[in-house]
């Protein structure tokens, strides 16, 4: 009997795992984020006072009516009122409201407006009027 020879047999064997405990998440962009945020948000409200109007108003107050007269012109004629100039930081279209004489327009706020006003048959007139007031504007057409 011959022998043979028997081929070398490697075997390796797997270390068990050892399973790591899991990382902290890194606390540096959290930071950042919020940093980030605090500067984004101071820096609107520097901006917000940096650019305001010194002594405006927080709000436009709907308060205003200017009751007005026309004399020269009958009572009941059709009478234009027309604002031209409404105070500084109050903003306003130029319209155009016709009622009968005496009666009221509806502004948007206290101050002074430079108002036109107008009926058929009568040179229109222009005047400057504060508003509110307690006593009606009297008007002179001719």
């Amino acid at each position: 009997m011959t022998r043979r020879p028997v081929p070398r047999v490697e075997m390796e064997w797997e270390t068990p795992a050892v399973l790591a405990p899991a990382p902290h998440p890194a606390l540096w962009p959290w930071l950042l984020s919020g940093l980030v945020s605090l500067g984004l948000l101071g820096g609107s409200l520097w901006l917000s006072r940096a650019l305001s109007v010194p002594n405006a108003p927080a709000t436009v107050p709907q308060c205003c009516q200017l009751t007005y007269e026309v004399r020269g012109a009958g009572r009941g004629v059709p009478v234009r009122v027309r604002v031209l100039e409404a105070p500084p930081l109050l903003t306003l279209t130029p319209e155009q409201t016709t009622t009968a004489a005496p009666g009221t327009v509806a502004l948007p706020g206290p101050g002074k407006y430079r108002v036109r006003v107008s009926a058929d048959g009568y040179a229109p007139q222009t005047a400057t009027v504060q508003v509110p007031s307690a006593a009606p504007v009297v008007l002179e057409l001719e």
